[in-house]
């Protein structure tokens, strides 16, 4: 079984939407306290979980503990995924 290590996010770096991308390609990413625009589209946050597989992200929602939070997909995005207002 996979081992998790939990740190606070004061620890983590705050990073651009365009960082998470070229960090993070082709993963699911769980973003806490992001800063949004007027769209309600992620400018910076910290990522503090990443995985391939959106069901595996699901199961971590709780690492969020009740903050704001974002969910994002980075990569291409074919047209039979629905992201679902959560």
């Amino acid at each position: 079984m996979e081992t998790i290590t939990l740190i606070s996010s004061q620890q983590l770096p705050i990073l651009s939407l365009a960082e998470i991308k070229e960090k993070y390609p082709d993963q699911w990413v769980l973003i806490v306290d992001p800063e949004l625009d007027d769209n309600n589209e992620v400018i910076t946050g910290k990522v503090i979980y990443n995985t391939p597989d959106k069901e595996d992200l699901y199961d971590h929602l709780d690492f969020a503990q009740h903050r704001n939070s974002a969910l994002e997909y980075i990569g291409d995005c074919s047209n039979d995924v629905v992201l679902p207002w959560l």
